[in-house]
């Protein structure tokens, strides 16, 4: 995999699927935040090699000036159950206590918004992020109920590593 090339259809996905405000979200994109990040260059793309090597040296630099990281891996390095497992245990093992998360985005593990499709498709990707800062703007979206309507069990999905969505006040 080439940076260039990778970064070319990540900032695509984040242009045509992530930023786009939809209908079913009440006019908002997938992720309110993610066009103002592009804009300002806070975040980063990295080609992935191993999960775990790659996130113990992002807990080690932290994310170096950047809001997130994003590691991308050819979505056939590993299979979605366990990519989702090494990222699951850099959560509980090495991450949190750090004040960092890790999200995970793999082709065969399909993620849907109230009919939205949002994974990137092309590659297994990992956003690794500001604990804290997440769980803030988590809070916000929460009060101007951004989070109504989604599923629960996607809920717990992407809260399994923050705080719990009730205690967002998350209509479930």
């Amino acid at each position: 995999m080439k940076l260039e090339t990778v970064s070319k259809d990540i900032l695509n996905w984040i242009k045509n699927t992530v930023e786009v405000p939809r209908d079913q979200l009440n006019g908002r994109s997938v992720c309110p935040f993610a066009q103002q990040s592009r804009l300002n260059n806070t975040f980063e793309i990295r080609i992935g090699t191993d999960v775990r090597s790659d996130l113990e040296r992002i807990m080690d630099k932290g994310l170096e000036h950047k809001e997130v990281v994003i590691l991308v891996y050819a979505p056939d390095q590993y299979s979605a159950q366990d990519f989702d497992f090494e990222v699951t245990s850099a959560n509980a093992d090495i991450l949190g206590p750090h004040d960092l998360i890790a999200l995970s985005d793999h082709p065969d593990d399909l993620e849907e918004i109230q009919g939205i499709v949002v994974n990137q498709g092309q590659y297994a990707l990992i956003f690794v992020q500001q604990l804290s800062k997440l769980n803030q703007a988590s809070h916000v979206l929460a009060k101007q109920g951004f989070y109504r309507g989604w599923s629960s069990e996607y809920l717990r999905d992407l809260f399994r590593f923050r705080k719990a969505p009730e205690q967002l006040e998350i209509d479930l």
